[in-house]
Parts: structure tokens; C-alpha cells; sequence
């Protein structure tokens, strides 16, 4: 397994959203947003996390902490940017919005695939 980080893609910014989603997942938009439920932020108080892909696998994994990559809100969930290459390849062509199921990895990790 070969995972990058999504800066590697591209710059990540950061915004929050109240959406009500249920279960730990993480939500692809078409205009470049990836957002995660606030199932995956477990109630805790997590200021950033750290989101990485392996293509090959079609696998996504985050990291939730302190000092990570990508700064988060705890308000609701957490919106940041995701790279519009990464988009296109977990998407293809077909665009929209992907709803990606999240689990908890042994090694601390949310896992989902694509």
C-alpha cells in the first residue's frame, strides 16, 4: 500500500458545515470539498487531521489530532478542499457527490474505499 497525502495534490483549506449526515463518513462534492460527518470527529476535540489516498487500492484513510495537515472544526462535522485530480479519480467521469463509509482501523486510522 502506497498512501499520499492530499497536499501532495494540491492546497487544502478548511471551512464547517452543519450538514446532518449519519455513521462516519466522509462526502466528495464536485466543486472541490470533502467533508466529514461528526461521527468521525467522535465528539472529541480534534483541531486538524491528516487525509491520505492510495490510488492503486482505491482506499482513503484520515488521521485525527493535533498539529496535522488540515485544521478542523468540531462544530457539526469538517469541510475542507480536496484536490480536483483526486476527485477525478475517485470519481471518473461520472462527477456529483460520492458518500464514502468510514471505519475504524486498528492502527487508529478511519478507513474507507472507493
Amino acid at each position: 500500500m502506497v498512501f499520499k497525502s492530499i497536499r501532495e495534490y494540491g492546497k487544502v483549506r478548511v471551512s464547517t458545515n452543519r450538514s446532518g449526515l449519519i455513521g462516519p463518513v466522509l462526502v466528495l462534492k464536485a466543486y472541490g470539498l470533502a467533508y466529514l460527518s461528526k461521527d468521525v470527529l467522535e465528539g472529541g476535540n480534534y483541531s486538524s487531521a491528516r487525509v491520505e489516498v492510495d490510488e492503486e487500492l482505491k482506499v482513503i484513510r484520515v488521521r485525527l489530532g493535533e498539529g496535522l495537515e488540515c485544521g478542523l472544526s468540531s462544530k457539526g462535522g469538517a469541510t475542507f478542499s480536496f484536490p480536483k485530480y483526486l476527485y477525478s479519480v475517485v470519481m471518473g467521469i461520472s462527477g456529483g457527490e460520492r458518500r464514502i463509509r468510514l471505519e475504524m482501523s486498528e492502527d487508529g486510522w478511519w478507513r474507507g474505499c472507493w
